[in-house]
């Protein structure tokens, strides 16, 4: 209601934007996380929802994304100039942020991107040099931190997204060279990742899109 919307906080004074949009949200039981602009670049913030305390935690590249991840871990997106564009985590117990995994090593990127936490484990879609852009997953760990499939067999891509919670499956997009861009599902491990459905039989595209779970059934 109008009487209970007010502004967090002016993060950036006057009339500037921060810009802490959707996709660049996440919310625990005791506040938010947001990645926005301030004046003196993009930052990783946090609202704590007791005090009502806006807190920096570091400064990220401006392509950040972030998801959380276990219960109480966040994972992001960014970029260093040793590493590239890698995955990142933030530990509340630790100051500031630190390279989770390496996943294209060296300078290049493995771009992860397309964040979804299901069940505790953030899912997302990375690069390798052997793999092209694949499904990954992790829990906040070096050690749990993992190519979960290889969709598009080789170099190409499989270019999972659109990751859909439906209970005790996940699923989304992704494309393979003998079915095109169809619907994929999961159930975290790689012998149950799978096709779902071969909507355009053949290496002709579905498409699928704005899928939504109702019930038992997905439209």
């Amino acid at each position: 209601s109008p009487s209970q919307t007010a502004m967090l906080g002016d993060l950036v004074q006057g009339a500037g934007d921060s810009v802490p949009t959707r996709s660049r949200l996440t919310v625990d039981d005791t506040g938010t996380y947001m990645i926005a602009h301030k004046a003196d670049g993009m930052h990783l913030l946090r609202f704590d929802l007791k005090s009502n305390v806006v807190q920096a935690i570091a400064t990220v590249d401006e392509d950040a994304f972030a998801t959380g991840v276990g219960e109480n871990l966040l994972v992001l997106s960014n970029r260093d100039a040793e590493h590239g564009m890698e995955l990142w985590i933030y530990d509340p117990a630790k100051p500031g942020i630190h390279l989770l995994a390496d996943i294209y090593p060296g300078t290049e990127s493995s771009g992860p991107g397309f964040f979804f936490t299901w069940k505790k484990i953030a899912f997302f879609r990375a690069r390798t040099a052997e793999h092209g852009d694949e499904l990954w997953c992790t829990d906040g760990t070096p050690e749990g931190t993992r190519e979960l499939m290889d969709i598009n067999q080789g170099e190409s891509d499989g270019s999972p997204y659109g990751f859909v919670d439906a209970g005790n499956r996940l699923f989304f997009r992704a494309r393979d060279s003998a079915h095109g861009d169809e619907l994929w599902v999961t159930d975290g491990t790689p012998e149950g990742t799978q096709l779902a459905v071969d909507a355009w039989p053949g290496p002709d595209s579905g498409g699928p899109y704005n899928i939504v779970p109702q019930g038992k059934s997905l439209y």
